[in-house]
C-alpha cells in the first residue's frame, strides 16, 4: 500500500482487523510512505521496483503471491503539477495509463482509492477520465444526516467493465478496543462486517421501487445487516435472512419526514403493503412474531 493520507491510522486498522478476524497474526500486507508521483515516468519505474520487492517478500514470508497495489489517494499520488491539472482529461489519462502499467508489470490488481466531487452523481472528483479508463469502480455510500449521523453504509460496484454493475454490499462498523496508551486512554480502531451482496433491481423488478417505498428498502437493508436472523417460513422450504416487523418499523419511524405519529404509521402501512403487493418484500408470522425479508436475496 502506497499510503498518504491517514499515515498514523495505518497500522491501527492492521492491528485491529489482525486482532477481530486473524487470531492477532501477522499479515501479508505491506505499506509504504515514500514520496511518489505518478505522472513521473521515473517515479513510476520506482514504484514498480518497490513493488517487486515487496512480491518477493511476500514470497519469501508468506509464500503468497502480490495480488494488489493500492494507492491512497490517486490525487495524492499524482502530484498534479499545478492548478486545473486535476480536471485535465490529458493529464489524468496518462495518470491511468501508469496505474495500468504498474498492474501489467507486477501483475497485480491496482485499486486507487478517490473521493466523489461536489455532486456525488458524477462520480469522482476531477476528470472523468479516470472512471472511463477503469475496469472496476467500487463507491462507498451511505445516508448522512446534517448532524453527522451515518446510516445504511454499503459497498456498490458503480463500474464492472465485463459484468453487471449496481451490486450491493451493505456492511456495519465494528469498534475493536486496541488497550491503552501511555496516559491510560482508551484506544480503539474500527473493522467492517459485510453481510450478503443484494444485487440491483433487474428485468421485470427494475420499476417496482417506487419512491414511496424507497425508504423501506433502505432501513431493510440496513437491519438485515445489524438485526438479521436466519428463519424458516415455511416447514418444507430454505431459511431466509429476515427482519421483525416490530424493528423494522421503530427504524421507518425514525428516518421518516412524517409530521407525526399517525403520519408515520400510515406511511410504514402503505410502503409495505405496496412492497409485499408488488413482490419486493415477504411478510410471515413464525412463532407468533411477524418478520420481513426480501424478496429473492
Amino acid at each position: 500500500m502506497f499510503i498518504n493520507e491517514g499515515v498514523g491510522e495505518f497500522a491501527m486498522r492492521l492491528e485491529a482487523v489482525s486482532e477481530v478476524e486473524h487470531g492477532n497474526r501477522d499479515l501479508p500486507i505491506f505499506n509504504c510512505a515514500d514520496n511518489i508521483r505518478l505522472l513521473d515516468a521515473d517515479s513510476v519505474a520506482d514504484v514498480i521496483a518497490t513493488a517487486k520487492s515487496a512480491a518477493a517478500d511476500a514470497q519469501e514470508l508468506y509464500q503468497l503471491p502480490l495480488a494488489l497495489i493500492v494507492f491512497d489517494t490517486v490525487i495524492g499520488a499524482a502530484q498534479y503539477g499545478k492548478s486545473g491539472d486535476e480536471n485535465d482529461s490529458a493529464i489524468n489519462a496518462k495518470l491511468m495509463a501508469a496505474l495500468g502499467a504498474i498492474s501489467r508489470e507486477t501483475g497485480a490488481f491496482v485499486l486507487g482509492v478517490d473521493h466523489f466531487g461536489k455532486a456525488v452523481e458524477t462520480g469522482t472528483r476531477g476528470s472523468s477520465a479516470k472512471e472511463a479508463a477503469a475496469d472496476v469502480v467500487l463507491a462507498l455510500l451511505a445516508d448522512k444526516t446534517l448532524s453527522g449521523e451515518v446510516t445504511a453504509p454499503r459497498l456498490a460496484v458503480r463500474k464492472r467493465r465485463n459484468g453487471p454493475a449496481g451490486v450491493e454490499h451493505p456492511f456495519t462498523v465494528r469498534v475493536c478496543d486496541l488497550g491503552q496508551d501511555e496516559d491510560g486512554e482508551r484506544i480503539t480502531s474500527l473493522t467492517i462486517d459485510f453481510s450478503s451482496a443484494v444485487p440491483p433491481p433487474s428485468g421485470e423488478q427494475s420499476g417496482k421501487w417506487p419512491q414511496s417505498v424507497r425508504l423501506l428498502r433502505k432501513v431493510l437493508m440496513t437491519l438485515l445487516v445489524t438485526a438479521g436472523e436466519r428463519i424458516l417460513p415455511y416447514a418444507d422450504g430454505a431459511t431466509v435472512l429476515a427482519v421483525q416487523t416490530e424493528i423494522v418499523r421503530a427504524e421507518f419511524y425514525k428516518q421518516s419526514v412524517a409530521e407525526n405519529a399517525e403520519a408515520k404509521r400510515k406511511a410504514f402501512q402503505r410502503a409495505l403493503l405496496t412492497a409485499q403487493g408488488r413482490e419486493l418484500v415477504a411478510v410471515r408470522e413464525v412463532s407468533g412474531v411477524q418478520w420481513l425479508w426480501l424478496v429473492g436475496q
